[in-house]
């Protein structure tokens, strides 16, 4: 019946009414207890001074000292708890973020540069070679950059003009970004009256595509990261902290 409901509810608070005055009473006798054991404890102390046994900066020293506050049983375990966690996170992501992180191979297109550099200061005019070379040249570009994307290698040039056509600009290159391009540029080196160099224009739309993926997935996984280790201290905190108070 609605009475009896009301009755068992009436009961219910009743008792948790009781509960939270009992609480209130035991804290404040602990207070007044704590209170009349300081207040013992400075009486002893003023009398100590007073009959010189001890000095002014002894006491306070060990009031300082008696001051400090210990670390309680829960404290302590939700800190060693916490502390476990942290370490095996930073293991984690010691482990996870090189394998989330891209790095671009910057270093393949310069020494490959100088090296065709140095095979047109030797080809001197032997056309056969230096075209076997820029082809070769070539070819290891468009293998530096999977799939059909944009071609790596948009614009060649081969100081001095000869050897008909191993010069050339891609189409695209007026289309892409200043950010996404490379130009490698070699120093000018005399020989015979000319002056042999070699320009380059790298395309670097994938690797910075590829980073920028790469670096939301780090981003995704550091969320992650964050978002657990969040929910665990907070489930911890109410195991260990709020839940023992709530079932009082």
């Amino acid at each position: 019946t609605k009475a009896g409901k009301a009755g068992k509810i009436g009961a219910k608070s009743s008792r948790i009414i009781r509960m939270a005055r009992l609480v209130r009473l035991v804290k404040l006798y602990k207070v007044a207890s704590q209170r009349s054991r300081e207040k013992q404890k400075l009486d002893d102390l003023k009398q100590l001074v007073e009959s010189g046994h001890f000095n002014h900066d002894e006491i306070q020293e060990f009031l300082e000292k008696s001051n400090t506050q210990k670390q309680s049983k829960v404290g302590a375990e939700l800190s060693d708890i916490i502390t476990r966690r942290v370490i095996i996170a930073v293991l984690l992501m010691l482990c996870i973020v090189p394998l989330l992180t891209y790095s671009s191979p910057v270093d393949d297109e310069l020494e490959a540069t100088l090296f065709l550099h140095e095979t047109n200061i030797h080809a001197g005019a032997d056309c056969d070679y230096l075209e076997r070379s820029v082809n070769q040249f070539r070819s290891f570009m468009g293998q530096l950059v999977e799939g059909d994307g944009d071609p790596f290698l948009v614009s060649l040039q081969v100081y001095p003009p000869r050897c008909g056509s191993i010069n050339f600009v891609d189409e695209q290159l007026p289309e892409l970004r200043n950010e996404s391009l490379r130009t490698i540029s070699t120093d000018p080196v005399s020989q015979d009256g000319l002056d042999y160099s070699v320009a380059a224009t790298f395309n670097l739309t994938s690797y910075m595509e590829r980073e920028s993926l790469s670096s939301v997935y780090l981003m995704i996984f550091v969320l992650f990261m964050l978002v657990l280790l969040s929910t665990q201290f907070t489930g911890d905190a109410q195991r260990l902290v709020l839940a023992p108070i709530e079932n009082m």
